[in-house]
């Protein structure tokens, strides 16, 4: 909780203050929640479930999406987490959430039946009418009003997940308290509710073993293995008292999805195996490696039809996505719960590479070929597009006689060819490795401490490797007051930001608040998938860094639909060395003490 964004929203008092605090007009928002028919508002679909049946999502168009992306955002400060609570929380995943339950000799697990549906609008309300929120009755029904849809939290709406949590905070309480008197740990993922244990007592609070004689399970085993087998776990139920609870606090238990699991078989929690440690499931491995064998053998086209002939879950909006996608996202969710450096990870994504790329991936040093001529001298730049910078800071620093010369040849990459500081890194070890006539000099950004300290030598602006493989680091300007700095801040700011015909520009994470909003114009905002209006993950990161160029995700809201604003560094870097109308810049002082570093050291 963010106690600052909790005074802040305790404190509204009318439409208008919502309408500040969400960042748009008293208007614009009144006719969004009084002017429109809500039913034009959402758009209905089912998904099929894994386990049969459907499930009914029901999306908000772009503008009441905007609105509950930002209400959701403060929600999520005004949020008092409990430490049992771990879906849809900053920071948190499901990995976390399985954490809690692994090597216990007992776990029970249960799904709330209908969840977002069984929190209804007088629930939504009462919520942020009462303590500790307490806001006056009438915003709270503004509140509520931006949340619901048909008179409950809706399945595709993105405060649902927050406020589903807000309303849980007495259930997440309730449960822990029994399961501490039970012995067990609890923790609730949304709407999946798990339980574990190594020495319960007083257990059949929580669940109950099934003893019934006409248990269909039962007799099959006993027709098989005799009255000495041991009943399987799986025929539990729910608890009378865990049961009470649930119903107490809003909430029916589904009870197709009932499981108690031993340490003798398989446990799970929210999708992941928890018998020793976090583990993904060998069956999602196994279907993951099944793709990427159909996609090298038969090709993309084929391998493609087949897996979403397969029972591809999708929900029907919009085209497929394309397989590429699906497969590196089922391989960097293997990574996230193994970890980044696990075999298994690192052999998927290999191939993933080699078959999509032709490419194997970073991290071996086979993947960094040496595609540079022996017989000139190559100056090799950490961002892709960084040469083009070098190429037209030399053509006017040239052309104005501030360098007498700049004969190096600028490397161009290759589509899919690697770069970036550690990849660059790994190329100056293996060419100092190899035999060369001429040199070859690294040009790192200086951004990344744990870089620069590798990229040069102490008490120097440059390091030998051997072999005629040098490195650098980009100069700070004299007029950057910044210890860090990619390429870009090499030119003065009203040429760093300028705007090409479009209205696009780069723009600076410190112009952003925590939030993702510009701070002089709360119409923009960082984040942002111009797309379809989503919150991209991970967008918090660049705002926490030092001062960084931001060139993606950044749209800008006109009270109806949202577009992108924001300039591509490739994109602005052609701009600059093709001299585009508006990028006519003849300023290139901040990059002379580069090209006198690059002129000494090819001179030495």
């Amino acid at each position: 909780m963010d106690q600052l964004v909790f005074d802040q929203f305790t404190s509204l008092e009318s439409l208008g203050d919502v309408a500040s605090l969400l960042g748009i007009k008293k208007g614009t928002l009144a006719y969004i929640l009084y002017g429109i028919d809500r039913d034009s508002q959402y758009k209905q679909f089912t998904i099929s479930k894994k386990n049969g049946g459907e499930r009914l999502i029901e999306t908000p168009t772009t503008a009441l999406k905007t609105i509950q992306r930002r209400l959701g955002i403060i929600l999520q400060d005004v949020y008092w987490r409990r430490p049992s609570a771990f879906g849809f929380v900053k920071g948190f995943s499901v990995k976390h959430n399985a954490a809690r339950h692994c090597k216990k000799r007992f776990v029970f697990n249960l799904d709330l039946e209908n969840f977002f549906h069984s929190i209804h609008f007088g629930r939504v309300r009462g919520l942020f009418a009462a303590p500790p929120i307490s806001l006056p009755i009438n915003i709270a029904t503004i509140i509520a009003q931006i949340c619901c849809y048909d008179g409950r939290l809706p399945q595709g709406a993105s405060t649902s997940p927050i406020v589903s949590n807000m309303v849980c905070t007495k259930l997440d309480r309730d449960l822990q308290k029994l399961a501490q008197s039970c012995r067990c740990h609890y923790t609730r993922y949304a709407d999946d509710i798990t339980f574990s244990t190594n020495n319960p007592i007083d257990i059949e609070k929580i669940w109950q073993l099934d003893d019934s004689q006409f248990n269909v399970r039962r007799i099959v085993r006993r027709l098989f293995y005799g009255e000495s087998k041991p009943p399987t776990y799986k025929d539990a139920t729910v608890g009378k008292e865990l049961n009470e609870l649930i119903e107490e606090n809003g909430f029916t238990v589904n009870t197709n999805k009932v499981r108690l699991a031993s340490s003798r078989e398989r446990q799970e929690v929210t999708g992941l195996v928890v018998n020793r440690f976090p583990n993904v499931k060998r069956e999602y491995i196994r279907r993951t490696r099944a793709i990427l064998h159909s996609w090298r053998t038969q090709g993309l086209e084929v391998a493609s039809e087949r897996f979403f002939k397969s029972g591809y879950t999708w929900n029907g909006q919009g085209e497929l996505p394309p397989l590429q996608s699906i497969v590196r996202g089922r391989i960097e969710y293997i990574g996230m719960i193994k970890g980044k450096t696990n075999p298994i990870y690192l052999k998927l994504l290999k191939n993933y590479f080699h078959i999509s790329q032709g490419r194997i991936p970073r991290g071996s040093e086979a993947r960094f070929r040496i595609p540079l001529d022996a017989n000139h001298k190559y100056v090799i730049t950490e961002g892709k597009t960084d040469w083009k910078h070098i190429r037209a800071a030399a053509i006017a620093l040239r052309g104005s006689g501030m360098i007498a010369q700049f004969d190096s040849l600028l490397y161009e990459y290759e589509e899919g060819e690697p770069a970036g500081g550690d990849a660059m890194l790994q190329r100056c070890k293996t060419l100092a490795q190899t035999n060369s006539a001429e040199k070859r000099l690294f040009v790192f950004d200086n951004d990344d401490p744990r870089i620069v300290k590798q990229a040069v030598e102490n008490g120097s602006y440059y390091k030998h490797w051997g072999n005629n493989v040098f490195s650098t680091i980009l100069p700070v300007p004299d007029f950057r007051d910044l210890e860090a700095i990619s390429i870009e801040f090499l030119y003065k700011d009203n040429d760093l930001l300028r705007p090409n015909e479009s209205g696009r520009r780069l723009f600076l994470n410190s112009e952003f608040d925590e939030h993702g909003f510009h701070k002089d114009d709360k119409s923009i905002e960082y984040g942002i998938n111009p797309k379809d209006g989503s919150k991209v993950k991970g967008w918090t990161n660049k705002l926490k860094d030092p001062v960084k160029i931001l060139d993606q995700n950044i749209v800008k809201y006109d009270g109806k639909d949202i577009f992108s604003i924001a300039l591509s560094k490739d994109a602005y870097a052609s701009n600059i060395l093709s001299r585009a109308p508006g990028f006519e810049i003849d300023d290139f002082s901040g990059f002379k003490e580069l090209l006198d570093r690059i002129n000494g050291i090819m001179g030495l």
